[in-house]
């Protein structure tokens, strides 16, 4: 994945994470971050996650299916963080992606 897509993927997760925090709804938040997400790829997938959530499917099952978008790394961490701490889990999603991008450990 090219680090322009990690950082776009990580503003879209920063985004949702602030969104949540701020109490904005599990779908105006997608719908939100889908909107003003700049890399095709992933504003799809976030409207993807907005379309099969609505129909009351899982998130960790659509982030599968764009495995080729969202590294296993965030699959993985999106299936802990869901059941703790959504907030938090999303902005350490857009930290981790955004070290990837950096070359910080």
């Amino acid at each position: 994945m090219s680090d322009r897509r990690k950082r776009e993927m990580a503003a879209a997760f920063e985004k949702l994470g602030h969104l949540f925090l701020a109490g904005v709804p599990f779908l105006q938040a997608v719908r939100v971050a889908a909107d003003e997400c700049r890399d095709r790829a992933v504003a799809n997938a976030l409207r993807e996650i907005h379309r099969r959530v609505s129909i009351r499917q899982r998130v960790d099952d659509v982030l599968s299916e764009f495995g080729d978008t969202f590294p296993v790394s965030v699959q993985l961490l999106w299936k802990v963080g869901q059941k703790r701490d959504l907030e938090q889990c999303c902005l350490r999603i857009a930290s981790i992606l955004r070290a990837e991008t950096s070359g910080q450990p």
